[in-house]
């Protein structure tokens, strides 16, 4: 059995003014052929799940075709999706397999295109119009309707975070494998259910609103096929900052028979519209939050502003918790992380070590989320940053000097004597 593989990995933001290039995949996952099994076995990666599942049997050649995967960020280069479209869809190596698994990301966008991925698996189908297709998507995924439909089996994380990549993958080539060796006529059902789940309270390892959803979409899938692999049901959540047409939460269910595969999506599509309450956030402003000072008991504080995540293609450029923080007489050795300021630690290089410079932080890239704050800051020595990027979304990388970004630290007195280290 010649399995082929291909992977497009990008969660983007449509709010963000940052561009994704090909540097920034190559900066993260930019393989084809033998490259893949070096560069993924031993991962927790969908490419490294589809590894270790293939070395289990001894049925199964994996054939990669690319792999490409990028941190998430702003919108992909239009003319870098259809390169990357055209080298997957018409591969020479794809020559004669009996399945495709897609290791997709479901919110990649791009500059022009707003649904590459159902490009990509279109362009695919042209060549492939009888061949057993099954894709894997992040939780976070915009599904349309036209790339169900054109799928044999899918699967979904169901954790959050997302620490289940790789079986996420596995699941998929379980129910592919199925597919071409027993002739299986499966089909995948969408059901929507016109909401975006926020991702407040959607920790699944706790209790909380998403692990229940998942828990109702196992049990009802095993009430209708029993032991059999179908139907099944995964939940996902979308992604408000995609802002596409597409992005709707809902569940796809991989199914033999259309009927109970539609009755299991309703249901599973049921229990999230009841559930959906439950996942909206009641925040305070950083303000207010700053003001209770939750601090003052002597415990150690972390507070999370979140629309500016990275991991949901944020920018590290608004400076709205910063601006509060500054405000709010925080006490000694307290840590602001982080803003992306580049320009800011070069400065700091020149200057020297302990040299007291004049800067702004945020809105660097965007002035749309509030202005920049002027303050002062103080250059430290030179030091690394040493922690591997080895977990849920790498296959590990030593990081080098922090060259990219600087923290505030301390306990500023006044709106015009605000100082910190710029860090290098």
């Amino acid at each position: 059995m010649r399995i082929g593989i291909a992977r497009l990995w990008h969660e983007a933001n449509s709010f963000s003014v940052c561009q994704t290039r090909l540097e920034h995949f190559e900066a993260r996952e930019w393989f084809r052929g033998e490259s893949c099994i070096a560069h993924y076995r031993g991962t927790a990666t969908e490419p490294g799940g589809a590894i270790a599942w293939a070395e289990l049997r001894n049925d199964v050649d994996l054939v990669f075709s690319r792999c490409a995967s990028a941190a998430p960020a702003g919108p992909v280069d239009q003319e870098l999706l259809e390169q990357l479209t055209v080298e997957i869809a018409e591969d020479p190596a794809l020559k004669g397999i009996d399945g495709l698994y897609l290791s997709l990301h479901g919110a990649c966008i791009g500059t022009v295109d707003g649904d590459p991925e159902t490009t990509l698996v279109a362009a695919l189908r042209r060549r492939f119009p009888d061949l057993p297709i099954a894709a894997s998507f992040d939780m976070h995924a915009c599904i349309a309707p036209e790339l169900a439909g054109m799928l044999n089996a899918a699967t979904v994380y169901r954790t959050y975070p997302h620490v289940d990549m790789a079986e996420t993958a596995r699941d998929a080539l379980d129910m592919l494998s199925l597919i071409i060796s027993d002739g299986v006529k499966s089909h995948v059902v969408l059901k929507t259910i016109d909401r975006i789940l926020p991702s407040f309270n959607m920790r699944t390892d706790g209790p909380g609103p998403m692990l229940d959803i998942e828990n109702e979409a196992r049990a009802a899938g095993i009430k209708i096929g029993g032991k059999s692999l179908f139907p099944v049901a995964y939940p996902f959540a979308s992604f408000a900052y995609a802002d596409v047409p597409q992005a709707n939460a809902g569940v796809l269910v991989t199914c033999e028979d259309k009927y109970q595969g539609q009755a299991l999506a309703d249901h599973v599509a049921g229990y999230m519209q009841a559930a959906q309450a439950r996942f909206q956030p009641d925040l305070p402003t950083a303000e207010a939050v700053l003001a209770s000072r939750p601090w003052a008991d002597g415990r150690r504080v972390a507070i999370l502003e979140p629309a500016d995540n990275p991991l949901s293609g944020g920018i590290g450029d608004t400076p709205g918790l910063f601006r509060a923080a500054i405000h709010a007489g925080l006490p000694d050795g307290s840590v602001f992380a982080f803003f992306a300021a580049p320009e800011i630690v070069a400065k700091a290089r020149r200057a020297g070590i302990g040299a007291e410079l004049d800067i702004s932080l945020g809105a660097r890239l965007d002035p749309r989320f509030g202005e920049p704050v002027a303050c002062q800051g103080r250059s430290p020595a030179h030091h690394r940053w040493p922690f591997p990027e080895r977990g849920r979304h790498g296959a590990g990388h030593e990081g080098g000097s922090r060259s990219d970004s600087s923290a505030a630290r301390g306990k500023p007195e006044s709106h015009r004597d605000h100082r910190m280290p710029v860090s290098q």
